[in-house]
């Protein structure tokens, strides 16, 4: 039988934090889609030996793994993209009776923390290839009006190698992260972020983030040798209704003055309440806007959009976090 589209799959396990590369049997599905890329580099040498076509010689030089995945990003889920793209958590308990966890992820300031590395496996029903020291160098989470937020992720890895896949695994329960359903706030360096929600305004948003990178030393072995953050890079867009609030913030743009941003998503009602109610998922950057478009338009309704590099605020103390809560106390 011919591989069929429909019968792609990933899976994903995670691997010791002490032997990182080492792979392991995955553990849950990866419910994202995405084909695994053996990236290495072959290399054939020019050599002067009389023949026109040259001796077919070729040798490895450098082994590399890639897997670009997309699709809806999930409570349950997008802790797998953030502890291998940003830092390595485990999540805490909400207080009191509540029964949601609540994983928190500050961006790298001062020191490049450490994250998890994962093994993923994936193909067809033809066939299976698996990755190693799987982690994402970028990632990218996108909203519109009528969708879920859709999140796009990079991973590398050290060597991709044929495999079977892990049997046995079910499919686990993911729960959508819907744009619509987003509140955002704007505040002042001086304040607490999200305290003062901008209502009837935000139409879409962008969020980019790349921390982390492969770096490769003579080491013994082809593939890279361990991760680093090196230069940091983070990008929040956003379209708005062209409205008072919108000329606000670029007349604050004009003076180059630094806003603290939240973007709270809530899900379904936890279990039992604590200091979150609902399944949340919340963006919080500083910085100072980089640009604002001219005025357009989308079906004769004036939209604006905005451009905010993330930078460090002294008053917060952050440039970036990212908090998700679920009622998962241990990623499957």
């Amino acid at each position: 039988m011919a591989g069929i589209r429909k019968l792609r799959k990933l899976l994903i396990g995670l691997e010791e934090s002490t032997d990182q590369g080492t792979g392991v049997a995955a553990t849950t599905y990866l419910r994202l889609n995405g084909t695994i890329e053996d990236a290495r580099e072959t290399t054939h040498p020019d050599e002067d030996i009389g023949y026109l076509w040259g001796a077919g010689r070729s040798y490895n030089s450098k082994e590399h793994a890639i897997l670009n995945t997309q699709g809806e990003a999930t409570f349950e889920q997008m802790p797998y993209i953030y502890n291998a793209g940003i830092k390595g958590v485990a999540p805490t308990t909400d207080t009191g009776t509540g029964t949601g966890y609540i994983y928190t992820y500050d961006f790298p300031q001062t020191d490049s923390d450490s994250i998890y590395s994962y093994t993923i496996e994936g193909g067809d029903n033809e066939g299976c290839e698996e990755m190693n020291f799987g982690f994402v160098p970028e990632f990218s989470l996108s909203g519109e009006i009528g969708q879920a937020w859709m999140v796009d992720a990079t991973w590398n890895g050290q060597t991709v190698t044929a495999s079977t896949y892990t049997a046995g695994l079910s499919l686990p329960t993911v729960e959508e992260i819907l744009f619509s359903k987003t509140k955002l706030y704007i505040d002042a360096d001086t304040d607490t972020i999200g305290t003062t929600q901008i209502t009837s305004t935000l139409i879409n948003a962008n969020l980019t983030l790349s921390l982390w990178r492969p770096v490769w030393t003579a080491d013994g072995s082809l593939s890279f040798t361990f991760t680093k953050v090196s230069q940091p890079s983070g990008v929040l867009t956003m379209t708005f209704e062209h409205n008072s609030n919108a000329i606000t913030e670029k007349g604050l743009w004009r003076l180059n003055t630094k806003r603290l941003i939240q973007l709270k998503t809530e899900g379904s009602t936890l279990t039992a309440a604590g200091a979150y109610t609902y399944k949340t998922h919340i963006i919080n950057v500083a910085g100072s806007y980089s640009k604002w478009d001219k005025i357009d338009e989308v079906d004769g309704n004036d939209v604006i959009s905005c451009t905010l590099p993330i930078g460090y605020s002294s008053n917060w103390g952050k440039a970036g976090q990212i908090i998700t809560v679920n009622q998962t106390a241990t990623l499957p």
